[in-house]
């Protein structure tokens, strides 16, 4: 598991101020099938499809910042309640993880779509950090 106390590599992937560095794709595809885990917040959060219990996520790393993003653009599609550990132990679905939310991310590196400028990630393990 790769977080920001063992891994230089992927602090300075966080600090990159340009989703799109070459930098950014070398390290997904060098880490893909790796876990990564830090401290992020919801960027945007959407319904997936249809479902009502089930969102598409876009997650930045560090604390929410209304004027500001830095490192790259992390995606999260079908997040369900099965992915999320409350501190209360209660789901809060929707409202628990908005956009403007921080949270503690745990997921693995599936691929980098360059086209998106974004990781994909799978296996999330989503807690509430506020």
């Amino acid at each position: 598991m790769l977080t920001t106390a063992n891994s230089a590599e992927f602090v300075a992937v966080l600090e990159e101020a340009n989703p799109g560095a070459p930098s950014v794709k070398v390290f997904a595809e060098e880490y893909k099938g790796r876990v990564i885990e830090f401290d992020g917040n919801v960027a945007a959060s959407s319904p997936h499809g249809k479902y009502k219990t089930r969102f598409d996520m876009l997650i930045y790393d560090g604390n929410f910042d209304f004027d500001s993003a830095r490192g790259p653009n992390f995606r999260l599609t079908s997040i369900g309640p099965e992915d999320i550990k409350a501190k209360d132990g209660y789901l809060h679905l929707p409202s628990l993880f908005a956009a403007g939310s921080n949270l503690h991310v745990k997921a693995e590196i599936e691929y980098y779509n360059e086209t998106q400028e974004s990781f994909f990630l799978s296996k999330p393990t989503l807690s509430d950090r506020s």
